[in-house]
Protein backbone atom coordinates (compact mmCIF):
# COMPACT_ATOMS: atom_id res chain seq x y z
CA UNK A 1 0.00 0.00 0.00
CA UNK A 2 3.03 1.96 0.43
CA UNK A 3 3.12 4.26 -2.47
CA UNK A 4 6.99 4.78 -2.09
CA UNK A 5 7.43 0.95 -2.47
CA UNK A 6 4.94 0.46 -5.23
CA UNK A 7 6.81 3.17 -7.46
CA UNK A 8 10.24 1.65 -6.13
CA UNK A 9 8.82 -1.82 -7.86
CA UNK A 10 7.53 -0.46 -10.96
CA UNK A 11 11.31 1.94 -11.56
CA UNK A 12 13.22 -1.43 -10.83
CA UNK A 13 11.52 -3.41 -13.18
CA UNK A 14 11.29 -0.90 -16.00
CA UNK A 15 14.63 -0.77 -15.55
CA UNK A 16 15.73 -4.58 -16.32
CA UNK A 17 16.03 -5.20 -12.59
CA UNK A 18 14.98 -8.05 -10.97
CA UNK A 19 11.79 -8.16 -9.43
CA UNK A 20 10.18 -11.40 -7.66
CA UNK A 21 7.41 -11.96 -5.09
CA UNK A 22 5.62 -14.80 -3.17
CA UNK A 23 2.38 -15.63 -2.06
CA UNK A 24 0.37 -12.32 -1.89
CA UNK A 25 2.91 -10.47 -3.30
CA UNK A 26 1.15 -10.24 -6.94
CA UNK A 27 -1.16 -7.54 -5.04
CA UNK A 28 1.92 -5.34 -5.38
CA UNK A 29 2.81 -6.10 -8.60
CA UNK A 30 -0.63 -5.53 -10.03
CA UNK A 31 -0.45 -1.91 -8.07
CA UNK A 32 2.87 -1.31 -9.40
CA UNK A 33 1.24 -2.30 -13.09
CA UNK A 34 3.72 -4.64 -14.20
CA UNK A 35 1.83 -7.60 -14.95
CA UNK A 36 0.20 -6.88 -18.18
CA UNK A 37 1.28 -9.56 -20.68
CA UNK A 38 3.36 -11.39 -18.55
CA UNK A 39 3.10 -14.96 -16.86
CA UNK A 40 3.07 -15.09 -13.04
CA UNK A 41 1.84 -17.80 -10.64
CA UNK A 42 0.62 -16.57 -6.51
CA UNK A 43 -1.49 -17.81 -3.87
CA UNK A 44 -4.45 -18.58 -5.47
CA UNK A 45 -6.75 -16.33 -3.43
CA UNK A 46 -5.33 -13.23 -6.07
CA UNK A 47 -5.22 -15.28 -9.41
CA UNK A 48 -8.24 -13.73 -10.64
CA UNK A 49 -6.64 -10.12 -9.54
CA UNK A 50 -3.37 -11.12 -11.50
CA UNK A 51 -5.79 -12.61 -14.42
CA UNK A 52 -8.00 -8.67 -14.44
CA UNK A 53 -4.55 -6.57 -14.59
CA UNK A 54 -3.85 -8.52 -17.91
CA UNK A 55 -1.36 -11.43 -16.49
CA UNK A 56 -1.35 -15.17 -17.60
CA UNK A 57 -1.88 -17.19 -14.49
CA UNK A 58 -0.42 -20.39 -13.87
CA UNK A 59 -0.47 -22.86 -11.19
CA UNK A 60 3.68 -23.41 -10.77
CA UNK A 61 5.74 -23.45 -7.92
CA UNK A 62 7.95 -21.07 -9.77
CA UNK A 63 7.51 -18.92 -12.93
CA UNK A 64 10.32 -16.14 -14.53
CA UNK A 65 8.40 -14.30 -16.61
CA UNK A 66 11.46 -11.91 -18.06
CA UNK A 67 13.14 -10.94 -14.79
CA UNK A 68 9.64 -11.22 -12.88
CA UNK A 69 9.96 -14.19 -10.59
CA UNK A 70 6.70 -15.27 -9.01
CA UNK A 71 5.96 -18.04 -6.75
CA UNK A 72 2.50 -19.53 -4.85
CA UNK A 73 3.55 -20.22 -1.40
CA UNK A 74 6.93 -20.58 1.45
CA UNK A 75 6.70 -24.68 0.17
CA UNK A 76 7.80 -22.76 -3.15
CA UNK A 77 10.89 -21.47 -1.46
CA UNK A 78 13.40 -24.00 -2.93
CA UNK A 79 12.06 -23.59 -6.12
CA UNK A 80 12.11 -19.74 -5.79
CA UNK A 81 15.15 -19.15 -4.32
CA UNK A 82 16.55 -21.63 -7.15
CA UNK A 83 15.01 -19.19 -9.84
CA UNK A 84 16.23 -15.95 -8.04
CA UNK A 85 19.84 -17.34 -7.35
CA UNK A 86 19.36 -18.50 -11.62
CA UNK A 87 18.74 -15.05 -12.89
CA UNK A 88 21.59 -13.14 -10.37
CA UNK A 89 24.44 -15.35 -11.42
CA UNK A 90 23.69 -14.55 -15.23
Amino acid sequence: MSPDIVQLVKRVFENGGLVAGICHAGSLLVSADIVEGRQVTSYPSIRDDLAKAGAEWIDAPVVNSRGLVTSRRPTDLPFFMKEIIDFLSA
